[in-house]
């Protein structure tokens, strides 16, 4: 009997800290598998080492690396980065906030459109409503 399996060497940052049974159970669901007995986990601090034994780790790896991106089980443990035998194969971005501060007149210049659509949305309401039980009559 030939063994052609081969392991992946995962290391998961994450936002906070996590059981490893937990870590166990979002791969074993992300790469679809009945039993997860090919799979370990261990966790130190907010980063968890995960070793996957499988017959295509390439495969495992992509699957997973594309979980992350997608609304997933994976996703649930917020991992902040993803590397796989030493190499960072996913960092989580950081949110982009708007600098400009709170300034009123600031907002009220980068929307002026939408004082003249909150204006004249009514407005065209009105109009219409008066012309059609004009026509009407």
């Amino acid at each position: 009997v030939l063994d052609c399996t081969d392991s992946l060497s995962l290391v998961m940052t994450t936002a906070t800290v996590l059981p490893s049974q937990a870590v166990v159970s979002a791969v074993c669901k992300t790469l679809g598998q009945s039993s997860c007995s090919n799979i370990a986990a261990s966790v130190v601090d907010n980063e968890a080492t995960v070793t996957v034994t499988t017959a295509d780790p390439i495969s495992a790896l992509v699957t997973i690396r594309t979980a992350l991106s997608t609304p997933s089980t994976i996703t649930m443990l917020r991992i902040t980065q993803l590397s796989a035998q030493g190499a960072v194969v996913y960092i989580q971005q950081a949110l982009v906030i708007d600098q400009l501060g709170g300034d009123l007149a600031l907002c009220a210049e980068r929307l002026w459109y939408l004082t003249f659509l909150i204006l004249l949305l009514p407005l065209m309401y009105v109009v219409t409503r008066y012309l059609y039980r004009r026509g009407a009559a």
